[in-house]
């Protein structure tokens, strides 16, 4: 069930705790809930004058593995938009496909897939 942590228009989400943290049933959540989801896959909703909303999606897992064929680093996943990233190089680090997953909306929580050598 995703998690939603809300700040008010005059903070700063990065600075700041969440004014109030809910689960998606409206349900109450506290600050350890949100502080053990921080890294979960997540998007904002901006409310105007309200404030601003994190949508944490603890079930939403991005997996990523290279595709020879294609010649990029390709994610998928229950939840996940599946897409090849501007990705090459079979040898990436996970900080450069991380930073090449999570340039739009979402960022996502990643479990990275390394096609193992073939031996001999």
């Amino acid at each position: 069930m995703d998690l939603i942590a809300v700040w008010g228009k005059n903070k700063d989400a990065y600075y700041d705790a969440p004014d109030l943290v809910r689960w998606a049933n409206g349900s109450e959540a506290t600050l350890d809930d949100y502080m053990n989801h921080a890294d979960d896959t997540q998007f904002w909703v901006e409310k105007g004058i309200y404030g601003r909303e994190m949508h944490l999606c603890p079930d939403v897992v991005a997996i990523v593995t290279y595709d020879p064929y294609g010649g990029v680093w390709a994610v998928k996943g229950e939840g996940v938009e599946s897409m090849g990233l501007d990705l090459q190089d079979p040898n990436a680090s996970d900080d450069q496909i991380y930073a090449a997953l999570n340039t739009g909306k979402w960022t996502y929580r990643m479990i990275v897939h390394r096609n193992e050598p073939r031996s001999g």
